[in-house]
């Protein structure tokens, strides 16, 4: 189609626009309504519903917590009681033996009274017999046990109950302390040896012969006679909408319930499933939702469970769903209604406006028709300077990145050639492949932000260090997604440094999660990283970078991109020389270095820069002469450390301006090494002369850098100075 035929259309498109418009907004506007009113009507009934059942929730767990708080009042009052009657018949047994006492004292000897007071108190019983007295000399000597005839006439001090506790012990310290007391201990039943049971008793000192007067009763048979009043209190009770309470103990069995309910119903519904999870759980209450069914229908019922662990009961009441069901549908029909209403008016403003704007495009499209020309000639304009302005941006920004990481001069314009070969080869379109070649220029864009102390660093970075240096991939999004221009590609920054294991940076992705056009650039940068020469690695053959990628497919790089990566990669001449260097040159580059390489006291090199310049290339120069300076450490011991660092700051110039050198080094302290690319005599007789009033003086020893192998071998002779 050509530019005539376009510009016809997009007319056409104006004049019948409007009208268009608006009949698609009313379909989107009738389908929005339409929509909207079902989501609203959920909404509403999950509201009316969800109303409904916190307010039924709220009131079941009121009346529990209701009818717990009477069980518990019920049993503590119970228990208290117990207490107040077992204090009666123990007086009423005191009475009867001190009667006795009174009686015979001036007449029978002990032992008689003694007999007499048992056979009195022995056949004495309550409590459906459960309950009896027995009698304790205050040394634990048991003189009656109507129960286990056994005891008598032994001692029972160190007898334990069922907790390890000592029952008699207790007993004897209340009555020497308080004359009578209260006091809990587990022991067996009359009718069955096998289980202990725990007993509420009360002790009573008997002061004419020191005697201990002892009753007591289980304690679960309190409670059965408690369970049966609770029980039949609450059988008589009334709920609301026809509510009913049921209580099961912590076996499932159904000890109460509504008279015309059958227990069977409990068995069938999901109710006793859900029971027994809450009986084995560590929880106190719980509301629980379950379904049964009758011959008529099927019940959904929510009921709120409560734990009476002290009777092993569960008691519950619940509410149906019934109701909420039915306020639902009668909030639906007048929803529907009034979606009705909202429909037909808006269909019919809708017409009536379409009218309206298709008459008005009609005479609006020839004005329009005329702006469209002249826009379409200011819009090329403004395109062509847009273009160049782009151009000349990423020139700029590139040459900020070559400026900024010197050492890696060259690496942004090597690093997006061999994208460009890689996205060519892999059929990507034009567009992208222009796209990918701009990714790869300004994708270290964000090291502009790093210091230099980090991102000059000749040596191995410390993790902190690492860290900050992989933040130049979100630092380079942040400064690209800020440009329009460039917005588009700036996540391609941001992940190039990603692995295809999850290894790399900063968001951890994985495999396909990676951008295809990030992983070629993860694959371009680490093939011109191992290609180049660079300060802190060692430079590689592209053949030795190639299997390094070969290597790490799958790992670190898509093998995909891989695959066709070594086959593109291979076909570039790389020549790579490897005694290049990349060390600081001019003066702006070594002030720069100067954090590592300067010696901040003598301004002269330090011992770092000559390991550099060594391990760069060790015979690149043929001589060191070292200074070595004797007696300095009197010197500073007499005058003190200021005097010293003056003293060495006056001894470094003297050498400097009495000496040769392509470079000088502040060594091990007090020491200078002279580094030349010849052999080259050295006279210290003028620097020992003006040193000789410090008494001090300078020794020099010269060492031929051909005669060592290995930088190692060569810094060991050093230390031996």
């Amino acid at each position: 189609m050509n530019s005539k035929n376009e510009e016809k259309l997009i007319i056409q498109i104006i004049k019948y626009m409007p009208a268009l418009f608006v009949i698609i907004l009313a379909v989107i506007g009738i389908s929005y309504i339409t929509i909207n009113y079902h989501k609203e009507l959920k909404k509403e009934q999950s509201t009316i519903k969800r109303e409904y059942i916190d307010i039924h929730k709220n009131r079941i767990k009121i009346n529990i917590e209701t009818i717990n708080r009477y069980i518990q009042d019920t049993l503590k009052d119970s228990e208290k009681q117990l207490q107040e009657e077992l204090h009666h018949k123990i007086n009423a047994v005191y009475n009867i033996a001190m009667n006795i006492y009174e009686k015979n004292k001036d007449t029978l000897s002990k032992e008689e009274i003694l007999k007499h007071i048992k056979e009195a108190i022995e056949t004495l019983r309550y409590a459906n017999g459960t309950g009896y007295f027995s009698i304790h000399y205050m040394n634990g000597i048991n003189i009656l046990q109507p129960i286990s005839k056994d005891f008598e006439g032994k001692s029972v001090l160190n007898r334990k109950d069922a907790k390890g506790n000592y029952p008699v012990q207790e007993a004897i310290k209340i009555a020497k302390t308080k004359g009578e007391g209260a006091l809990t201990w587990y022991y067996f039943k009359p009718n069955n040896k096998t289980k202990h049971y725990k007993k509420i008793g009360i002790i009573k000192r008997f002061e004419p012969y020191n005697l201990i007067l002892t009753t007591a009763m289980f304690e679960d048979d309190l409670q059965n006679e408690i369970k049966k009043d609770i029980l039949k209190h609450l059988k008589m009770m009334e709920y609301e909408d026809q509510g009913y309470l049921f209580i099961l103990d912590t076996k499932g069995n159904v000890i109460l319930t509504k008279d015309d309910i059958p227990v069977i119903q409990y068995e069938k519904s999901t109710l006793m499933e859900k029971f027994k999870i809450f009986v084995n759980s560590k929880k106190i209450n719980e509301f629980v939702n379950y379904s049964f069914d009758d011959s008529r229908k099927e019940y959904s019922k929510i009921s709120y469970l409560q734990k009476i662990n002290t009777m092993d009961w569960v008691i519950g009441t619940g509410f149906d769903l019934d109701k909420v069901n039915a306020s639902i549908q009668k909030k639906s029909q007048e929803s529907q209604e009034k979606f009705y209403k909202k429909s037909i008016f808006f269909l019919t403003s809708t017409i009536i406006i379409s009218l309206i704007l298709f008459i008005l495009s009609l005479y609006f499209s020839k004005f329009l028709g005329k702006k469209f020309y002249l826009y379409k000639k200011q819009l090329l304009k403004q395109e062509n300077e847009k273009a160049n302005n782009y151009k000349q941006t990423i020139i700029s920004l590139v040459d900020l990145i070559e400026q900024r990481d010197f050492y890696t001069a060259g690496h942004s314009y090597r690093v997006a050639e061999y994208a460009v070969t890689i996205a060519k080869a892999m059929n990507f379109s034009s567009e992208d492949v222009s796209m990918l070649r701009q990714i790869g220029l300004l994708h270290d864009i964000g090291k502009t932000a790093i210091p230099d102390s980090i991102l000059l660093k000749p040596g191995k970075l410390t993790k902190q260090e690492f860290d900050i240096i992989k933040s130049h991939a979100t630092l380079g999004y942040e400064i690209i997604s800020k440009i329009p221009m460039f917005k588009e590609f700036s996540e391609i920054i941001l992940y190039h440094h990603e692995r295809f294991d999850g290894s790399g940076y900063p968001k951890g992705l994985k495999g396909n999660q990676i951008p295809i056009l990030a992983s070629i650039l993860a694959i371009a940068d680490a093939f011109d990283a191992m290609t180049s020469s660079r300060i802190y690695n060692q430079t590689k053959t592209a053949q030795e970078a190639l299997d390094e990628l070969k290597r790490n497919a799958g790992i670190l790089f898509d093998p995909n991109v891989i695959e066709i990566a070594l086959k593109t990669l291979k076909k570039i001449d790389i020549q790579v020389d490897k005694y290049q260097t990349q060390l600081p040159n001019t003066p702006i580059e070594k002030e720069r270095f100067a954090y590592f390489f300067k010696d901040p006291l003598t301004k002269l090199s330090n011992e770092n820069y000559l390991e550099l310049l060594f391990k760069q290339n060790l015979h690149q120069y043929k001589c060191i002469n070292l200074i070595i300076i004797r007696n300095f450490s009197s010197y500073n011991e007499n005058y003190g450390w200021k005097k010293g660092d003056e003293l060495l700051i006056y001894i470094s110039n003297l050498i400097k301006d009495n000496s040769i050198a392509k470079e000088i080094f502040r060594f091990q302290g007090t020491n200078f090494i002279l580094l030349n690319d010849l052999h080259i005599d050295i006279n210290l007789s003028n620097i020992n002369k003006e040193l000789e009033k410090y008494k001090i003086n300078c020794e020099l020893r010269h060492f031929d850098i051909n005669k060592y192998s290995s930088i190692e071998i060569l810094k060991e002779a050093l230390a031996k100075h």
